[in-house]
């Protein structure tokens, strides 16, 4: 009798990912990603996350050995010696070329590179066009490179001179493979409480804010691309938005924080999203969305679209959408792509810093009208009033009551103070 079942079932191809993390604070970006996807691929051993590879690269071999769980790439032996690049891109570029063919090696069997780089002058900025320029020689012909560019602060305007430099010879090498995702380390800085004041945040608090929002992003951004929905996107649209729309490209996302949540409240938060760029989004050439939830009817998906739709350049914007209906948490990615120009990054540089600019003057004012009323407050209060205190006399020998009055809580340590003394204790 004939088997129909044939002795072995046609393998299928899974795109094979490589998350890449270049330079000190690429390595800190990748580290993140490793933990958070670690969790759910324990939770999910099936999943997609199976595919996905994490490398970090760097000149300096201390800072590699504190990053658990990712692989890692020390290059350039010669060049730096392990001891990094001394905030020197050129000696990081160097060392990129030094290392060029371990490069190739370990990264040919990948179809998609994502790299995480920031531009603070030295491995980051100098190795990761290199890093790209040997990536692109190969010559996948499914291949794509995208890499996240983290923008420096205003104050270091030396560093963003350089940046730019960076930012244009990178979007150059991948114009037909791949693209640049652009984020501004000053939209991430915003204040905390502490007491009754709201100080600033550091430098560390600022990096983990863009590490947590890059974890988020990432998520749902391989979620796209791996899952298939009822009207599904797959790798192939993206790699099409990508080249015909342009390199340089805004990734953003919105999530429902609770099951209340209405689908235009999703959407709201897409377009306050951090990530969101509004001025790339007016120049976009291309646009992928991503639907996830079945609560999202045919009005909602209508109002982000048409969005897109009523662009300057709707003429030549090339759309796909999907929707997603087996998804238990209502989100949304957007994915826009738009034309490398001088023009448009400043643009996008002025739209980073007014928008920590208005975060700073929203703040100061609060704290202005709060003092402000502190200060009214203070005027309208009148003496401490006198209470009545119990008679000494105490023949059940019990601790007397004192009462204490708002006007006291308000003057906390006098009052305190007065009570201590006023107090009517037992005689022994």
């Amino acid at each position: 009798m004939a088997c129909l079942i044939p002795e072995e079932e046609p393998r299928q191809h899974i795109l094979r990912t490589c998350l890449i993390g270049v330079g000190g604070a690429g390595g800190n970006i990748v580290s993140d990603l490793y933990e958070s996807f670690a969790s759910h691929k324990m939770a999910k051993p099936q999943s997609f996350f199976q595919n996905i590879d994490f490398l970090a690269i760097n000149t300096d071999a201390q800072d590699l050995k504190r990053l658990k769980g990712v692989d890692t790439l020390c290059i350039g032996e010669e060049v730096c010696g392990g001891l990094g690049a001394g905030a020197d891109p050129g000696k990081g570029a160097e060392s990129a070329r030094e290392s060029e063919e371990i490069i190739k090696k370990r990264l040919d069997n990948f179809e998609f590179i994502y790299i995480f780089a920031g531009l603070g002058g030295g491995t980051g900025t100098g190795a990761t066009p290199e890093i790209c320029k040997t990536l692109v020689s190969q010559e996948k012909p499914h291949r794509l490179v995208v890499v996240c560019y983290i923008y420096p602060f205003a104050t270091v305007r030396s560093q963003r001179i350089i940046s730019n430099d960076c930012i244009k010879n990178t979007s150059d090498l991948l114009r037909e493979n791949g693209g640049i995702f652009l984020l501004s380390n000053e939209k991430y800085v915003g204040y905390r409480q502490r007491g009754d004041r709201e100080i600033e945040d550091t430098f560390t608090d600022t990096f983990e804010k863009v590490n947590k929002d890059l974890v988020k992003l990432m998520m749902v951004f391989m979620e796209t691309i791996y899952i298939g929905g009822t009207l599904n996107l797959d790798y192939s649209d993206f790699i099409k938005i990508v080249k015909d729309g342009g390199p340089i490209l805004n990734m953003s996302y919105g999530i429902a924080n609770d099951d209340d949540e209405t689908p235009h409240e999703v959407i709201d938060s897409l377009r306050k999203s951090i990530s969101f760029s509004p001025v790339i989004f007016s120049h976009a050439k291309g646009a992928l969305i991503n639907f996830f939830n079945k609560r999202f009817g045919r009005d909602s998906i209508r109002e982000i679209l048409g969005d897109v739709s009523v662009l300057e350049h709707n003429d030549s914007i090339q759309l796909n959408y999907g929707i997603n209906e087996a998804s238990e948490q209502m989100k949304i990615f957007m994915l826009i792509s738009t034309e490398y120009s001088e023009e448009m990054l400043t643009e996008w540089v002025q739209e980073s810093d007014e928008y920590s600019q208005r975060i700073h003057k929203e703040v100061k004012s609060r704290i202005q009208r709060n003092q402000q009323g502190k200060r009214e407050y203070s005027h309208q209060e009148g003496p401490l009033k006198k209470t009545e205190i119990p008679s000494t006399n105490n023949p059940e020998r019990k601790f007397a009551m004192y009462s204490i009055t708002e006007e006291m809580l308000d003057n906390t340590t006098p009052a305190l103070a007065r009570i201590s003394r006023k107090l009517r204790f037992p005689r022994s």
